[in-house]
């Protein structure tokens, strides 16, 4: 799937941030300054992408805390019906062997628990 949009760094990465992974056009595809390149392929439920940009791209963010629906990537997935995402999303967060890793993939997922509706998709899904 084509990402021209992000085909250009960011002004406040450049020079910063390697690419995220190469487009299906060769062109190199790099993150947004706000993680806009990932929340798209979630939107778009584009495994491909998501596994070449797990690969190749630097940025924790599946290991964020986040403290919204929308700003945490499982939830945005469910939200956005992007179940085969989210099942890759569940398959690449780091298990416990993963020394840099303090918590579990339920740790993480505890956010869910303040937005209930979308907790229950998630469980519903798995």
């Amino acid at each position: 799937m084509a990402y021209a949009a992000y085909h250009e760094q960011h002004p406040n990465l450049q020079g910063w941030q390697p690419a995220a992974f190469y487009d299906t056009d060769g062109g190199a595809v790099y993150e947004g300054e706000a993680c806009e390149l990932l929340y798209e392929i979630l939107r778009r439920d584009d495994v491909v992408a998501l596994l070449q940009y797990h690969r190749q791209c630097t940025n924790p963010i599946i290991l964020r805390h986040s403290g919204y629906d929308w700003d945490n990537p499982f939830a945005y997935a469910i939200e956005h019906h992007g179940f085969r995402v989210l099942r890759v999303l569940v398959e690449i967060f780091p298990g416990k062997s993963d020394s840099s890793v303090n918590e579990t993939l339920e740790t993480y997922l505890a956010i869910l628990d303040q937005h209930e509706s979308t907790r229950q998709r998630f469980f519903a899904i798995f």
